[in-house]
């Protein structure tokens, strides 16, 4: 009996218009690649209590029996390849020292579609180099991920936002081989109005900002395990990451939002922030300095809800 070489897990929450669309297009590719049926499940789990994404994808993780893991939203769907492009991604899936497959998409919008082509060539890197280059960005789609690289890593359950970048940072960081191609092997579908990502209203900024601690939480606990580069790859990015958070509350929230956030991260140790090499990060970094250490003066931390 051969092993299941790839386990698709689609999380399924307000995309019932576009999820057979989702389907036919990964038993396309299958047909295309030559994997039989046999080699290759799809895993749809309905979110149909709203236990958001993080969670539902652990129960994926649970269920998966492939070599391999491809994450798949339900209202996208994987592209059709050009046989050159197919040799690319097979070859890659069955060289046995190769821990995660990196490519490109397009970014389908309701009036135009924009290729976003990070890889010009085949290019090998381990984990470190790949999240410097911010490589493959905080996407999972446009990653193929071994099971055995994924380890005991998990998403942060429960969670809404931003489990995707903090799941990436976790299980890449500590990877030898990582192999990026030049192939375009996924549709990101823009369209739908009723994801997560296209919410913005008020109770959403409350759980984005509640899910965003949560995440700096867990990469500040990834940090203290590691040592030399690796550590120093993980701060910077979460320095990096704790400015663009704050800077998302300073525009979509109110002073009290920010008062409070800038205290957590002051009593985290992750302010005063440090220069991140971005200009416009850095000015905005230099006034939630001086703002957090005015506030700390006369404002004591309180809980935000």
């Amino acid at each position: 009996m051969r092993k299941m070489l790839l386990s698709f897990i689609i999380p399924s929450y307000h995309c019932e218009a576009y999820i057979g669309r989702c389907l036919r297009s990964i038993r396309i590719l299958m047909s295309q690649w030559g994997v039989p049926g046999s080699e290759y499940e799809i895993i749809k789990l309905d979110d149909l209590h709203h236990e958001g994404p993080a969670t539902i994808r652990n129960r994926g993780l649970a269920q998966a029996s492939g070599e391999w893991i491809w994450f798949v939203d339900g209202d996208d769907e994987v592209k059709n390849l050009s046989a050159a492009d197919a040799s690319l991604m097979v070859d890659a899936l069955r060289t046995k020292d190769v821990e995660l497959i990196a490519f490109n998409y397009d970014e389908c919008f309701p009036d135009r579609t924009v290729t976003v082509s990070k890889y010009q060539k085949k290019v090998v890197v381990d984990g470190v180099m790949f999240i410097k280059h911010a490589s493959g960005g905080s996407y999972l789609w446009n990653k193929i991920f071994r099971r055995s690289a994924i380890g005991g890593n998990r998403f942060i359950d429960g969670i809404f936002h931003i489990e995707d970048m903090c799941f990436n940072l976790h299980v890449i960081i500590q990877l030898s081989k990582i192999v990026c191609l030049p192939v375009i092997g996924y549709v990101y579908h823009r369209d739908n109005n009723n994801s997560i990502s296209h919410t913005n209203n008020p109770q959403t900024r409350i759980i984005a900002n509640e899910d965003s601690l949560k995440v700096y939480q867990s990469l500040q606990t990834l940090a203290g395990h590691l040592s030399g580069e690796q550590r120093a790859i993980i701060e910077a990015r979460l320095n990096f990451d704790i400015i663009a958070h704050l800077y998302t509350i300073f525009r979509f929230d109110d002073r009290r939002t920010l008062r409070y956030y800038a205290a957590v991260y002051r009593k985290m140790g992750l302010i005063p922030v440090r220069r991140s090499h971005n200009l416009k990060a850095d000015l905005f970094g230099f006034f939630i300095n001086i703002f957090s250490l005015f506030d700390s003066c006369f404002h004591p931390i309180r809980h935000h809800s």
